[in-house]
């Protein structure tokens, strides 16, 4: 049991972490035109 909660503990981390990279990346590319630009083509 212990160890089970200590694996979703980590997995849930580890989503929490990618989201918010994600989100940063999202608002630097809104931010950024030409980055935009790249991405969308």
């Amino acid at each position: 049991m212990k160890i089970g909660f200590s694996q979703y503990y980590s997995v849930s981390y580890e989503l929490f972490f990618l989201r918010d990279k994600l989100q940063n990346v999202i608002y630097r590319t809104l931010c950024n035109p030409g980055i935009e630009a790249n991405v969308y083509a």
